[in-house]
């Protein structure tokens, strides 16, 4: 195998878990329900928005132990060669974008605090600056927005068909193991998905939901994925570390108050 094929996503490797997944653990359900769409499309709605809700508020725990000092950030140390190989590559590249966020994450708070702003206003939340009792929401806020503009560079990643409408990557951690996540929506019910990716050093496990045609609803698996699927993972990864680096972190941080914008601060190149 040459260069630009290693470059490549394997051919016939879809997302959703196939014959070549190892499966460990397949909920039960009624394969006799019908859905319609707007059905389905409300409980993707409600799976991602608890998957994720749930992240955040790890994260927010975590920076508000942080705070008070009740922990210190210390990353535990990575010894390679005791590790599942595949998953050493990944964890390295996580620690990587977890190092850029974290740096960019503070020179927003440290811009906000220096400037003594009455109000800071993002996606998630508008808040008075000088109140003490908000600044963890401050702080998550802005970890948020973070997020949310890699998970769009790292939406253009995979190839996608035409029928696809939506697609993010992006990832989540804890102390214990990093998230990767991957969403799609299509005009192909069968085509959506969230996709999530734990790897630990010595593990990584997939958790699939998805519309099966077949039974006619949405399912979630927790599978082993296959050697193709964690190739393609793997590529996906250093990708998004370089799209995120170059198209936000890379960037010189410029505080800039936009005019009824979502963002009191901007990114200029």
């Amino acid at each position: 195998m040459n260069n630009d094929d290693q470059a490549k996503f394997a051919k016939n490797v879809y997302q959703v878990p196939g014959q070549q997944s190892e499966h460990f653990e397949t909920p039960q359900v009624d394969s006799a329900v019908e859905l319609d769409d707007a059905t389905i499309d409300q409980q993707f709605a409600e799976i991602e928005r608890e998957e994720v809700r749930l992240k955040f508020e790890e994260i927010a725990l975590e920076i508000s132990r942080l705070a008070a000092g009740d922990i210190e950030p210390q990353p535990a140390p990575v010894e390679t060669n005791t590790m599942h190989p595949d998953a050493a590559v990944l964890l390295m590249h996580g620690r990587n974008v977890k190092a850029k966020r974290a740096e960019r994450h503070a020179g927003l708070v440290d811009i906000q605090t220096k400037r003594g702003l009455g109000s800071i206003v993002t996606n998630r939340f508008a808040v008075n600056s000088f109140d003490s009792e908000k600044s963890i929401k401050i702080k998550q806020a802005l970890l948020h927005d973070l997020i949310n503009q890699e998970s769009n560079f790292g939406g253009e990643i995979y190839p996608a068909d035409p029928d696809v409408t939506s697609r993010k990557f992006f990832l989540l951690s804890t102390p214990d193991y990093d998230e990767w996540f991957h969403q799609q929506t299509s005009s192909v019910k069968s085509k959506d998905f969230t996709n999530s990716y734990i790897v630990t050093p010595h593990l990584i496990q997939k958790s699939s939901t998805y519309f099966d045609e077949v039974e006619g609803h949405v399912k979630n698996v927790s599978v082993i994925p296959s050697d193709g699927e964690i190739q393609n993972l793997k590529l996906a990864v250093a990708q998004y570390y370089d799209r995120v680096s170059k198209g936000i972190y890379d960037k010189p941080l410029v505080a800039r108050r936009r005019f009824r914008s979502k963002n009191d601060y901007g990114l200029t190149a």
